[in-house]
């Protein structure tokens, strides 16, 4: 397969406006909005303060220094956030100006400031996005403040996605999550189909889908449908290629990637059309987590980030009572000879150049993602803590829920390996010309081959 190249240039305000595409996300809550249904959706925060930094004494001087946090998020994320760094304040003589926005709006000043040289001293950062601030300077590398930032708490695996283009540590993840399938036990269990397990393979997961459906009919969802591009990016990780190449002007995957994707694309097009897979018409539709089959007994199994186990369960809990889910890895790619998966940060802390006390920034960070009384106030809203310290201290705090999901994330590392370069700026192009592929089969409209070669010709223009 050819590569496509091509020199980019887009200035940081351009690339605000690229669509998170995982994490496709609900920013205001955990990590990502549910893989499952049709578009991310924002909750409602409220901005307290803005505007440019403030001019402040020395930090050595003695006198109460003044700080500016920003982030996205619900009015949960904000209580909680607020509270901690109230508490941090008072034992630390800092007074923090407090900055929270909804999704959109936040990105949007954030590129204001960028302009007015009036980045806040920590901004929450979100993967698909940081890729740009590092590129024009704008974040601080913490390696230089490791000393004070306890670093050997947190998980290297974890640690290393904040590692942007191995240039430096420029985003410290504020939690954690997978890639997973959430499925149905009791179902299952009706069915008569064993467990599935994280060894297992992606012809064993077509296999029970359609089990399950011939002996109950229950169906199953249709993977990633909002977002196929994990779908394809976990068979090219499967692999040892990956969905971009290294400078991200071009695709970093061969045949082998392709042709394991147009069979998989084939299988899913055949459950579709003997049902055990869900109507696509119908999947589209579902906006929140409460609209998914899945929550409501009616689906075997839905493919998503394993933070969203909660809620789904909690949900199902009143829907269904007698149904309980369960989580499990992607099955594996058939032929794969590398682990697919990733740890996924749910989000990020970074450090900006306008800071005026980086080190004492620094230290805020640490005391967020290291500290065990710190956590005991956030509980987790962020995602799985990034510290096992941390995690085994507030299981006993958290719903039992959740704390399963602690348990999971422990448990997988073993399948995870480092996860891939921030995306290139014109991805949100090209993530749209593969969804439009991947629709046009799920609705009939064309074969795998045939929208395989739409894309490619697609990708060829918008990579130039």
């Amino acid at each position: 397969m050819r590569r496509f190249k091509k020199a980019l240039s887009v200035s940081v305000a351009a690339a605000m406006a690229v669509s998170m595409m995982a994490c496709g996300s609900t920013p205001s809550d955990t990590t990502t909005a549910a893989p499952q249904g049709g578009d991310k959706t924002t909750e409602a925060a409220t901005t307290k303060s803005g505007g440019e930094a403030e001019t402040t004494k020395s930090a050595a001087s003695g006198d109460k220094i003044k700080m500016r946090v920003s982030w996205w998020g619900s009015q949960t994320r904000t209580d909680r956030t607020m509270e901690v760094l109230n508490a941090y304040g008072e034992k630390n003589n800092i007074e923090f100006d407090y900055q929270f926005y909804q999704w959109d709006d936040y990105w949007t000043t954030m590129s204001g400031f960028t302009t007015n040289n009036a980045l806040p001293d920590i901004m929450q950062q979100d993967y698909a996005y940081i890729g740009p601030y590092v590129d024009k300077g704008l974040l601080v590398d913490m390696n230089q403040y490791k000393d004070v930032m306890e670093l050997d708490k947190v998980d290297e695996s974890i640690l290393s996605s904040g590692n942007i283009y191995g240039k430096g540590l420029y985003g410290m993840s504020l939690g954690t999550n997978v890639l997973c399938v959430i499925y149905n036990k009791t179902v299952y269990e009706q069915a008569g189909v064993d467990m599935p397990t994280n060894d297992w393979t992606w012809d064993e997961w077509v296999s029970s889908v359609k089990t399950i459906y011939e002996k109950t009919g229950v169906h199953s969802d249709i993977p990633f449908i909002s977002d196929p591009k994990w779908l394809i990016e976990y068979i090219s990780r499967s692999f040892g290629e990956t969905l971009y190449n290294e400078d991200g002007t071009g695709f970093g995957f061969t045949d082998k990637t392709i042709d394991a994707y147009k069979k998989c694309l084939a299988d899913i097009k055949e459950m579709v059309d003997s049902g055990a897979l869900v109507d696509p018409a119908v999947q589209v539709t579902w906006k929140a987590n409460e609209d998914g089959d899945i929550v409501k007994g009616k689906s075997a199994s839905a493919w998503t980030y394993s933070n969203f186990y909660v809620d789904y369960q909690g949900i199902l809990e009143k829907n269904a009572p007698d149904n309980e889910l369960d989580l499990v890895l992607m099955p594996k790619i058939d032929g794969a000879t590398e682990k697919g998966n990733y740890l996924k940060p749910s989000q990020f802390f970074s450090i900006t150049k306008d800071s005026k006390y980086p080190e004492e920034a620094a230290k805020v960070i640490s005391y967020f993602v290291t500290d065990v009384d710190a956590n005991k106030i956030l509980l987790a809203e962020r995602g799985v803590p990034v510290s096992q310290s941390v995690r085994d201290a507030l299981k006993s705090s958290v719903d039992p829920k959740q704390a399963y999901t602690f348990d999971f994330i422990s448990s997988v590392g073993e399948y995870c390996r480092a996860i891939d370069n921030p995306e290139p700026k014109v991805a949100a192009e090209v993530i749209n010309a593969f969804k439009d592929g991947y629709h046009s089969v799920l609705y009939g409209e064309t074969t795998p081959d045939e929208a395989w070669e739409t894309f490619e010709n697609d990708a060829a223009l918008i990579f130039g």
